[in-house]
């Protein structure tokens, strides 16, 4: 998700603010009092856990989960249940880059109920029939929120989520200042060496000669900018990704390599975009990482083939100096 529009980059996590940086790369970049606050916020959560946010206990009142796991992205962790009854949760989710109060009573047309857990306010809403959403506070940036969804075809069952979300949401309070890392997780396959990677880190290469302007938000796993800061057409998006992303759809698909990783390349012409512009996506495929026994994704998204594979090459040679 995330992936096109700036739109979509700037809701990741409820604010973005945009920056310039000079023509000498990020390393030069003046960030506001606010990106400054984000980009500190980003360092502290690349090593953290997700999964570390689930309380056993709260789990365990819902069910045996048949699997806990990150999502498709590293920020997202996922437990799945069989059901014991029709009208209990199937899938719970925790994000730790949850959207703050105030950008979800922008953004929301549902209301939202507020529940007094000590000293911390938690706020449930319901989006969609069969499911719930709880947001815990961490900061003025980002909240952590759990999703609750029951299972498919029970539409004629009772379905409010909403008490096993906040549930789960209150066992999460007294904790939600703490940072469960990779490093110390019982699930030790989630500490892969792509997690490690910044990939605004490529900026500091690729960003000499132009002028990029950065979309600064509070995920670590991301970054999107314009390469030059008057050409909309050379914006780019980066995302890491935990499993394989969904390619661009009815794009013509040509598997190429970067810098020796296998790689596939998606071009959709201006003529059959629906955004009217030419789009590329470029999905690179990382060595099998030991610790999770499978590759992992470098998902780039821009209007320029050739371009994002430039970006491509700089990522592969930064993942590549990571401790292995």
């Amino acid at each position: 998700m995330r992936k096109i529009v700036a739109a979509i980059v700037i809701g990741l996590s409820g604010a973005a603010a945009v920056s310039s940086c000079s023509s000498a790369g990020r390393s030069e970049q003046v960030f506001s009092d606010e990106e400054k606050a984000m980009l500190a916020e980003r360092e502290t959560m690349r090593p953290m856990d997700p999964c570390g946010y689930f309380d056993d206990a709260a789990i365990q009142r819902i069910g045996t989960p048949d699997d806990i796991k990150l999502n498709n992205t590293f920020y997202a962790c996922w437990v799945t249940f069989t059901p014991a009854h029709p009208a209990d949760p199937a899938r719970i989710m925790v994000d730790m880059d949850g959207p703050t109060e105030a950008y979800r009573r922008q953004s929301e047309t549902q209301p939202l109920t507020p529940h007094q857990v000590g000293d911390t306010t938690v706020w449930t809403f319901t989006r969609q029939e069969g499911a719930c959403t709880a947001n815990v506070p961490v900061n003025d940036r980002r909240s952590i929120e759990i999703d609750a969804f029951a299972g498919a075809g029970r539409a004629d069952q009772p379905q409010d989520q909403c008490a096993a979300a906040l549930d789960l949401a209150t066992a999460i309070v007294p904790h939600r200042l703490e940072r469960p890392l990779r490093a110390n997780s019982p699930r030790t396959q989630r500490n892969s060496r792509l997690a490690a990677l910044d990939p605004c880190k490529a900026l500091d290469t690729i960003g000499k000669r132009h002028d990029p302007h950065q979309y600064v938000n509070t995920n670590p796993w991301h970054c999107a900018f314009r390469l030059d800061s008057d050409d909309e057409s050379s914006l780019q998006n980066i995302s890491l990704e935990f499993t394989v992303p969904l390619g661009m759809w009815n794009a013509t698909v040509t598997d190429i390599t970067i810098s020796g990783f296998r790689a596939r390349q998606y071009y959709l012409p201006k003529a059959a975009s629906i955004l009217k512009r030419d789009d590329c996506q470029i999905v690179i495929e990382t060595p099998v990482d030991g610790r999770i026994g499978h590759p992992e994704f470098i998902d780039i998204t821009t209007g320029d083939c050739a371009i994002g594979r430039a970006t491509g090459e700089e990522l592969v040679r930064l993942f590549d100096q990571l401790p292995r």
